[in-house]
């Protein structure tokens, strides 16, 4: 199964460092892994799955599409640069 993730590639590269030529193959799994490992960890494992879940299925809404946009989106974005 593939893993979700909470950002694109263009998300990394219009809010960090990142220059947009650079190869996805390069950081993609950066932000796997600062997902995984550091979001998950604030999140829980529980709302983190829920999160999950919502994504692959119909999308996010309401208190869960406000927390991701605002607060989780911006936060990974720094983990996968980091």
């Amino acid at each position: 199964m593939a893993t979700v993730l909470f950002i694109t590639r263009t998300d990394l590269v219009k809010n960090s460092i990142i220059d947009g030529n650079t190869d996805t193959d390069l950081f993609i799994q950066f932000i796997k892994v600062s997902q995984e490992i550091e979001i998950k960890n604030y999140l829980g494992s529980g709302l983190y799955d829920k999160i999950t879940s919502d994504i692959s299925g119909s999308g996010l809404a309401g208190d869960y599409l406000t927390l991701v946009n605002d607060y989780v989106q911006p936060m990974l974005i720094w983990y996968a640069q980091a």
